[in-house]
């Protein structure tokens, strides 16, 4: 789905729209509440999400948001949020099931 919407506002060129569209399905797709998730160090929210496809679904989130943040000229935002899901990914790995990789 994220890849979806990625490529959608690619195609497009309407980044905000796309970057509101993840931030949505990022917002309603987590337990605990993605605000929440965002606070936390990567460990911790790791350890919250309970396993390593939803830690790497987060990770995702986390990347798509990069990714269009980029393209909108946001460099540093996109930056930080790179480095939050290479760090989650990380975490990920070190979970139960970490070797199954998850459907985008």
């Amino acid at each position: 789905m994220l890849a979806a919407i990625v490529a959608r506002a690619r195609e497009t060129r309407d980044y905000e729209s796309g970057l509101e569209a993840v931030r949505e399905a990022g917002a309603t797709g987590f337990k605990p509440d993605r605000s929440l998730l965002d606070r936390l160090d990567a460990a911790s929210a790791v350890q919250l999400l309970g396993d390593a496809e939803n830690a790497r679904v987060y990770a995702g989130v986390c990347a798509a948001e990069a990714e269009l943040l980029e393209a909108l000229g946001r460099p540093e935002e996109a930056g930080r949020l790179r480095n939050r899901a290479a760090l989650v990914e990380q975490e990920a790995r070190a979970l139960p099931g970490a070797g199954r990789t998850p459907d985008p």
